[in-house]
């Protein structure tokens, strides 16, 4: 009975580090760093899977409200899909977990294979949300991989901690925690965001239904270039849209834009556009194939590449392979999510990319060109109030920007409804 109290309770704990850490805003990530030594203090796997079920669960509390407002209200496939995903983010823990678990070595082997089980195997990293090395740009801001190296080892020194009866090993461990904490403060203190580059804007956008008509498509794309237009003429060099804002993309969206084209040719400047590219589109079983990604208008000697594709779509909302349309998943060596855009090398994280792990980390590993920006185009036009989602997935994606110590810019479409109580420093556009 005490065995099966001491794992209720360090459930609980577990939940409530999910539900500060996730919706706490910026500074709730700070608790994260404890859960691999609560995850070892568990008993058995079934109290592991359920204490991590937990974890999601209030972590991702956001996603029915969103969820619900995508499947039109259908509360069955709302919860279905929401406890699907939990459930088999939870089974990652569950592999590598042993009780008593009391050498360093052991845990720091078994927290890195979770850790990296988590981050880059599949389902789990397509489904990514909710990992804790995320925490890392909290307390190490500007420091990188070596950041990450950081807090790992903090989140393993504490796990030992909790089981280490050796007063050298307790006092080794202690001033570990130490010295990280003070290099934390010190960071804090003289960390400095670096500045958007000059003559960069990001298009945000009113957006509250995405028409697919042939009128409504071709009006929205003649305001887009209109949008674009008056960007460039205000001196702006390149142009940042949302996700998916243009909708379908082929040759005849590309022919109706090639005024814009020239136009933004002759002025030396660049437009990223978010499309649904089916250009190279094919069909099997029934399903349409498409890219999610951002395709490039204008100078073409001033980027690296003509069309940028999300590697990591958003499970359900865009990847869906028993839907009609599909997105693709594009994870390769040969797609690293950057670049060059004016001489300057951008990372270009999809939406959804910003919450999961294996997108960040090999944009950053690449051995030349490291990103000196983030893209992080994102679509919330379909998310209305009361969900807070969208400052949530900007919470994280800031936190890699500090990590990497590069600046962010965030083209977003949002509804009306839930721009309603939301203070803007600038009005926003509504389109159709």
């Amino acid at each position: 009975m005490n065995k099966l109290k001491q794992d209720l309770s360090i459930a609980v704990i577990i939940a409530t580090l999910g539900f500060v850490g996730w919706n706490a805003g910026p500074y709730g990530f700070a608790v994260l760093v404890l859960l691999p030594a609560l995850w070892l203090q568990l008993s058995s796997r079934k109290y592991v899977f359920l204490a991590m079920l937990g974890y999601y669960v209030a972590a991702t509390k956001e996603v029915p409200f969103a969820a619900y407002q995508f499947f039109e209200g259908d509360l069955l496939r709302t919860i279905a899909y929401w406890l699907a995903q939990q459930v088999i983010l939870a089974t990652g823990w569950v592999f590598l977990w042993q009780r008593r678990t009391l050498k360093f070595t052991d845990i720091a082997a078994r927290c890195a294979g979770t850790f990296g089980v988590l981050a880059f195997v599949p389902p789990y990293a397509l489904l990514g949300t909710g990992h804790p090395i995320t925490a890392a740009g909290y307390y190490f801001p500007g420091t990188g991989f070596v950041g990450l190296l950081l807090y790992f080892l903090c989140s393993v020194t504490i796990a030992y901690l909790f089981v280490c009866r050796d007063r050298a090993g307790r006092s080794l461990g202690v001033t570990t925690i130490t010295v990280c904490a003070a290099f934390h403060i010190l960071l804090s203190c003289t960390f400095q965001s670096r500045s958007m580059p000059k003559g960069w804007v990001a298009v945000d956008l009113i957006l509250d239904g995405m028409t697919n008509d042939y009128v409504g498509a071709y009006n929205r794309h003649l305001e887009l270039q209109e949008l674009a237009r008056d960007r460039i003429r205000d001196g702006y060099k390149v142009v940042l849209f949302p996700e998916s804002i243009a909708g379908k993309w082929s040759v005849i969206e590309e022919r109706l834009w090639q005024p814009v084209q020239r136009y933004a040719h002759d002025n030396g400047a660049v437009i990223l556009l978010g499309v649904q590219y089916v250009g190279s589109s094919y069909s099997t079983n029934g399903t349409v194939w498409y890219d999610n990604a951002m395709v490039v208008i204008g100078e073409p000697r001033l980027t690296s590449s003509r069309i940028i594709t999300a590697r990591v779509p958003m499970p359900v909302a865009n990847f869906n392979p028993f839907a009609d349309r599909s997105a693709r998943i594009n994870i390769s060596p040969w797609n690293d999510g950057t670049v060059q855009i004016s001489g300057i090398t951008a990372c270009v994280l999809v939406c959804f990319e910003g919450l999961t792990v294996l997108p960040v980390i090999q944009s950053f590993s690449t051995i030349t060109d490291r990103p000196d920006i983030i893209i992080a185009p994102a679509g919330m036009w379909w998310i209305r109030a009361p969900s807070r989602l969208p400052q949530i997935m900007a919470n994280t994606i800031n936190l890699w920007s500090r990590l990497f110590s590069v600046p962010l810019i965030r083209p977003t479409t949002y509804s009306t409804d839930f721009l309603k109580n939301k203070q803007r420093q600038a009005p926003l556009t509504e389109i159709k």
